[in-house]
């Protein structure tokens, strides 16, 4: 069995998951960790290592959101389990990826393609943009 731990600066982690649970439903696999609520990266580290030290027999999918941060800095010190996955960088559309796709069973694989998935979503929009876009469309719609 998997859990999925979000951890954050802020009130992010508790955001993504209320966004996951908006649109998938209520999951009972999702754990997050505030620094709003834990004062310290050290206060984050130590419950999940409370958590993960009590079910060893789970896998972890840890995301963070800032690669280097000292949240996710922090939590570097708990993949010497062989059953944790750090993620840094999380989105929305990252975390449901992998949750949604939860049935995978290559747990490293499954993170590996959210994150392509993740990165191939990142869009810039802007008005030369907008412009081709209407030139395109009126070249398909003359056809």
């Amino acid at each position: 069995m998997r859990k999925y731990i979000i951890a954050s600066h802020g009130g992010l982690a508790t955001g993504i998951k209320s966004a996951v649970e908006m649109i998938i439903g209520t999951c009972g696999n999702i754990e997050c960790y505030d620094l709003n609520t834990y004062s310290t990266p050290q206060k984050i580290y130590d419950a999940i290592l409370a958590e993960i030290e009590k079910n060893e027999s789970y896998e972890y999918i840890i995301f963070a959101d800032i690669p280097g941060g000292s949240v996710y800095n922090q939590l570097m010190h708990l993949c010497k389990f062989n059953s944790v996955y750090l993620v840094g960088g999380v989105n929305l559309g990252m975390a449901l990826e992998v949750i949604i796709n939860e049935e995978e069973e290559n747990t490293k694989n499954l993170i590996l393609d959210a994150i392509n998935e993740a990165v191939n979503s990142i869009v810039l929009i802007d008005n030369e943009f907008m412009k081709e876009k209407r030139n395109n469309d009126k070249e398909e719609t003359l056809w």
